[in-house]
C-alpha cells in the first residue's frame, strides 16, 4: 500500500483485518516437474450498484456496510470528463478505487490515469479523469456493494508508534 507523508507521526496505527473473497477465481500451481494442478477457490460476486448519468447531482451509490460514494460533479471540458466525488465510510480510498463509468454496451471506460487524485484538504474527496464522454450516448456510473468483503472489527488492534 502507498501512503502520503504526514506532517507529524501519529501515536498509533489501527489495523482492522478484512477477508476478501475473490469475485472470480481459481489458479494453477506447478509442481517440480512443471505439471499444472488446478486450484479451486471460493468466490463471491458482489452486486453492482449503478445509476444513469443524467446531469443531476449529487448522486449516491451505496456500498453496503462499507458506506457510500457521493458523485458531486461530472464535467466535460478540453476533451476530458472529470468526476468529483466523496467516499463516506470505513475505508474511503479503497471505496474510491471501485468507481467506474460504463458505456451503453456495459463496457468499463478506462480512466486517463489509474491514480485517483485525493484532495489533500478534504481526504475523503477524490477526482477521476476520463476521455470526454460523448454527449449523444448514455453512460452509467457504478460501484460495488462489497458483498465479498468481510470487515473483522472483532480482530481490530493498535500498534503504538514511538516518536
Amino acid at each position: 500500500m502507498n501512503y502520503a507523508n504526514t506532517e507529524n507521526i501519529p501515536k498509533y496505527l489501527t489495523i482492522i483485518p478484512c477477508k476478501i473473497t475473490p469475485s472470480a477465481g481459481g489458479s494453477v500451481s506447478l509442481d517440480g516437474n512443471g505439471k499444472e494442478t488446478a486450484i479451486n477457490m471460493e468466490t463471491k460476486q458482489p452486486k453492482e450498484i449503478s445509476k444513469l448519468i443524467v446531469g443531476a447531482y449529487p448522486l449516491e451509490l451505496p456500498q453496503g456496510e462499507f458506506g457510500k460514494l457521493i458523485i458531486n460533479e461530472i464535467k466535460t471540458e478540453d476533451n476530458t470528463t472529470t468526476v468529483k466525488f466523496t467516499a463516506e465510510g470505513k475505508a474511503p480510498y479503497f471505496q474510491a478505487t471501485n468507481l467506474h463509468i460504463k458505456d451503453n454496451n456495459g463496457e468499463i471506460l478506462i480512466p486517463k490515469s489509474y491514480l485517483i487524485r485525493k484532495d489533500e484538504q478534504n481526504p475523503n474527496e477524490f477526482t477521476m479523469s476520463f476521455t470526454a464522454l460523448d454527449p449523444n450516448k448514455e453512460y452509467r456510473i457504478s460501484t460495488t456493494s462489497f458483498d465479498n468483503v468481510e470487515i473483522r472489527e472483532d480482530l481490530k488492534f493498535k500498534i503504538e508508534l514511538n516518536n
